[in-house]
């Protein structure tokens, strides 16, 4: 009897899903760990226009994150 060889396919990790929510989380994560490193008062112009659209980003993320999370109707 011959032994059946699995596809490549099957032996591929399955790709976990992730939920809209955790993205937003790990985004809002990422931009908050490079305000961190970036200081509250920035060392030039950059840094400065740098921490205000990432505090930007992370206020947009967090309203999306609540509309996820808030029930329909």
């Amino acid at each position: 009897m011959p032994t059946i060889q699995p596809s490549p396919a099957s032996l591929k990790p399955a790709r976990t899903p992730t939920s809209p929510e955790h993205d937003l989380l790990a985004e809002i994560a990422w931009f908050e760990s490079r305000l961190r490193e970036i200081g509250d008062t920035g060392d030039c112009a950059y840094d400065k226009a740098l921490a205000r659209s990432y505090l930007q980003a992370v206020d947009q993320r967090r309203a999306r994150l609540a509309a996820l999370q808030t029930p329909p109707g």
